[in-house]
């Protein structure tokens, strides 16, 4: 008879992403850069308590958050930026 061989699962393929998520804290002003940093300790705890399925989501949805995060403030800042640049430009700015 024989027995099936149990898989083994390479816990260091899950990324919890934890820097990007606290680069995203000041990309994403505080508030919604926090989402991405929350998904990133559950992961990392998850990870640390072998609980490897949940580990995964959490790893995925702080992954797209930090996407999220990153796409808004970068257009966030770049219209800022347009902002100022066209106020300071203006012959008609109040200085």
């Amino acid at each position: 008879m024989s027995y099936p061989i149990p898989m083994t699962f390479d816990i260091s393929r899950i990324n919890d992403y934890l820097l990007r998520s606290v680069v995203n804290l000041f990309f994403g002003y505080g508030l919604f850069g926090v989402i991405p940093l929350i998904f990133s300790i559950i992961c990392r705890n998850n990870k640390n308590i072998n609980n490897l399925s949940r580990a995964e989501t959490m790893s995925t949805l702080a992954f797209v958050f930090n996407i999220v995060i990153t796409i808004g403030g970068v257009i966030t800042w770049t219209l800022f930026i347009i902002s100022i640049s066209i106020y300071v430009a203006s012959p008609n700015n109040l200085t």
